[in-house]
């Protein structure tokens, strides 16, 4: 009797232990929407490291854990990503879906647009969005860390001072100014004249690429500006505004008229002049010239944009203010702009 219970044990153990580590084996072909095979697609049960990759006619088989979660995700470059639970019987076919917003994702490059997977030359996007996030009163000063390669110093802190910028460093030929394009247009000056709330997006244009459309003038790299336009079917009115202070740091303190001369005072005493400052400090100036010399500089944007349009026409008014006030007195900047556009589908 003991010897039969000593089996049963041991024969119930080895079902326990087996089935901890019980694997079941899921099969099954991956397509995409119009039914062809799609070969190299990554397979993996969530949560462990069980995977395959898809054959040339887009089968797979990949070895199951039972002990976590049955369901397969599936990945390749241009889909969306699918994921799928396990019935446990029968194969696991799947049909992933283009992702169209990778696949049409596209880029100025000076003579129209092109998709960005073909473009080979060295090209920054960037969306118009992140640029207005910064909350820069110019479109230089929004661009930095926004592109790599792309070196933008402010030359001076006055307000409306129009940040440099530097694509392929510092030529020694006349000076090493980007070439600005807004909408196609070349533009002489840098861009503090539009304000961020009117830019779609942006490209620079960085390598030597460039200059087969532009020619010598784009030595220094091309940055292309895409103004806003109005959407077909959807008639909007926005209004944005903020607003911002700004406060020196670090500035010493200064004695007053009657503390200076004290301490002159103590200083004759320590060096053994019988000296004396008899001035009253009551009949003299008393100008604390840091604080007559900086304040708190205040900065206000306001934008109201109206854009529409139908499957012929597409129209975008906007006006803007901006009006800057520095840390240092009588330094200020103010820029009024108004900007429209109409185009034809």
């Amino acid at each position: 009797m003991k010897n039969c219970l000593n089996l049963i044990s041991c024969a119930l153990l080895l079902l326990v232990c087996s089935a901890g580590f019980a694997q079941v084996k899921v099969s099954g072909k991956v397509t995409d929407d119009q039914g062809q095979a799609l070969p190299g697609v990554t397979v993996v049960q969530q949560n462990t490291r069980n995977g395959a990759v898809t054959t040339p006619e887009g089968t797979y088989t990949v070895t199951l854990n039972t002990t976590a979660p049955q369901a397969l995700t599936f990945t390749f470059m241009g889909y969306l990503p699918q994921t799928l639970a396990y019935s446990g019987s029968g194969d696991l076919n799947v049909v992933l879906k283009k992702d169209e917003v990778a696949l049409k994702d596209v880029i100025v490059v000076g003579y129209g647009t092109q998709k960005k997977s073909q473009v080979t030359g060295a090209i920054a996007s960037i969306d118009g969005k992140n640029l207005q996030r910064t909350q820069a009163v110019d479109i230089t000063t929004a661009l930095q860390g926004q592109a790599a390669g792309v070196n933008v110093t402010s030359p001076t802190g006055a307000p409306g001072t129009e940040a440099v910028v530097r694509i392929r460093g510092i030529g020694t030929l006349n000076n090493s100014n980007p070439l600005y394009v807004v909408d196609g247009v070349p533009l002489n000056s840098g861009l503090n004249s539009i304000s961020p709330n009117d830019i779609e997006s942006m490209e620079v244009l960085k390598d030597a690429a460039a200059s087969a459309i532009y020619g010598s003038r784009a030595a220094n790299g091309v940055i292309l500006v895409t103004t806003k336009k109005g959407v077909p079917g959807r008639n909007e009115v926005n209004l944005d505004v903020s607003y911002g202070t700004a406060h020196v740091t670090g500035l010493p303190k200064m004695l007053s008229t009657a503390q200076f001369i004290e301490l002159q005072n103590e200083a004759f005493a320590n060096d053994g002049s019988t000296t004396r400052n008899q001035d009253n400090a009551a009949n003299l100036p008393n100008t604390d010239w840091l604080d007559a010399t900086f304040r708190t500089g205040q900065t206000q944007r306001y934008n109201l944009s109206f854009s529409g349009g139908n499957d012929k026409t597409r129209y975008y008014i906007a006006g803007n203010l901006t009006d800057q006030d520095g840390i240092i007195v009588n330094s200020t900047f103010k820029r009024y702009g108004v900007r429209s556009n109409v185009s034809s589908q």
